[in-house]
């Protein structure tokens, strides 16, 4: 049970956010996520799972999967924002380790498409310094379609740190926090 945050990049999966943590939701077929506002209330069950705990392997987190919406209700609340770890730069989220998988941080940048012949992604670029930037997790920035209207706007948002593939953070933005 939980808030209904942001749908989540390159899977069958919401954000949801109650008043001690927020998982992902990987729902089931009969989900449609199109049909639910975000801030709605939402009931799924399902199995909880740790993902990417095979050797070898990334750290992840801990998520539902297989989840049936139960329940709804269609009054809009905001998301419990005392889950955010405080306020990092582009450059400081350069210091995560492990541990800081799904942590939520206020980051401050602007948005940016990347279109090549073979690609499109989204990266949210230091105000200060366009070399430096968190390269957002998606298959093809139309997943991010909502972004767009923030293109090269220098914003607050909520970043999570979705989880860690080889080397490298994967990060996804939530909200905006300003």
């Amino acid at each position: 049970k939980g808030i209904y945050v942001r749908t989540a990049a390159n899977c069958t999966g919401i954000y949801l956010a109650d008043e001690t943590d927020i998982i992902p939701v990987y729902y089931t077929a009969d989900f449609v996520p199109e049909d639910y506002m975000v801030g709605e209330e939402l009931i799924f069950e399902g199995q909880v799972t740790l993902d990417f705990t095979n050797k070898g392997t990334h750290p992840g987190y801990k998520r539902l999967a297989n989840a049936t919406l139960i329940s709804h209700d269609s009054t809009v609340h905001e998301w419990n924002t005392d889950l955010v770890d405080g306020e990092k730069t582009i450059s400081d989220m350069a210091s995560l380790t492990d541990e800081n998988v799904k942590d939520i941080y206020i980051v401050r940048g602007k948005v940016k498409t990347i279109t090549t012949p073979y690609y499109s992604n989204k990266s949210l670029n230091d105000v200060d310094d366009e070399d430096k930037y968190l390269a957002l997790y998606c298959s093809s920035a139309a997943q991010l379609a909502w972004l767009d209207e923030y293109e090269g706007v220098e914003h607050l948002y909520y970043v999570i740190i979705r989880d860690k593939n080889n080397s490298e953070f994967r990060f996804e933005i939530l909200d905006l926090a300003d």
